[in-house]
């Protein structure tokens, strides 16, 4: 069997339950919707949006109008899905908590936004999407890359309610580490995740060779232990939950 392109969700679903990564990348196993899934695509979607629009000469003072320009973006996104998140097993008033905690987020992102906009902003390359070489055989899609004249910063957003680099978050980072190195010729500075639901959520780690072989080391043995579309191969660890997880 040839070797499947990976993706940093595809290597760690594999470290977390060789089943599961079975169940949905061999097998095409439907995830079942959870209003986790809806929201963190919803923020992204509109934050994408919003930093699309190349906005200038910003200064505190405009946090009220673009505000209401970010959640006006944020509510065309969330009325989009909404008959799909109504379609969830979970009450009005959870839906409601999951909307207004996702509108404090936003706020959280457009605060660390117009910081950043006060003084010269960086060269921004957003939804970046990239291929490793056949070695490694890895995509990825990069929320965004930060070029300034002296470096060069990769971040991540995530919904999570923790703000830790946990040992997923860490691998999905060296993984881009390693794409962006692999296709621009030269190492990004830093790595991080903006945990959006913190004001001081982003978190960023320096870019070194220990990092970088971590991301080849995982890349080269996800290709080793998926050549095969055997079952027996990829076994369960979770308990069976990963059953749950698929229609």
């Amino acid at each position: 069997m040839a070797k499947r392109i990976q993706s940093p969700t595809s290597i760690n679903m594999y470290k977390r339950c060789p089943r599961k990564y079975y169940l949905h990348y061999i097998l095409k196993r439907r995830v079942t919707p959870n209003i986790h899934l809806y929201r963190g695509s919803i923020v992204h979607a509109a934050i994408n949006f919003f930093e699309n629009r190349e906005i200038k000469n910003i200064t505190d003072f405009d946090y009220p109008v673009l505000r209401e320009e970010l959640i006006c973006i944020f509510n065309d996104e969330w009325t989009r899905n909404e008959k799909n998140i109504r379609a969830l097993n979970i009450s009005p008033q959870e839906i409601r908590s999951y909307y207004n905690e996702s509108v404090e987020m936003l706020e959280n992102f457009l605060l660390h936004f117009i910081k950043e906009h006060t003084r010269p902003p960086p060269v921004k390359k957003r939804e970046l999407k990239l291929f490793s070489s056949p070695e490694y055989c890895v995509m990825g899609i990069i929320d965004l890359v930060k070029e300034n004249k002296e470096t060069i910063e990769i971040i991540d957003y995530k919904t999570s309610k923790t703000p830790v680099i946990n040992d997923e978050y860490l691998l999905q980072l060296a993984l881009y580490a390693l794409l962006y190195e692999e296709n621009f010729k030269k190492r990004p500075s830093k790595v991080g995740i903006n945990f959006l639901k913190f004001k001081d959520g982003l978190k960023l780690i320096d870019v070194d060779d220990k990092l970088i072989n971590l991301a080849k080391r995982e890349a080269k043995m996800i290709q080793v232990n998926t050549l095969s579309g055997d079952p027996s191969n990829y076994p369960c660890i979770c308990g069976g939950w990963c059953e749950r997880d698929f229609q």
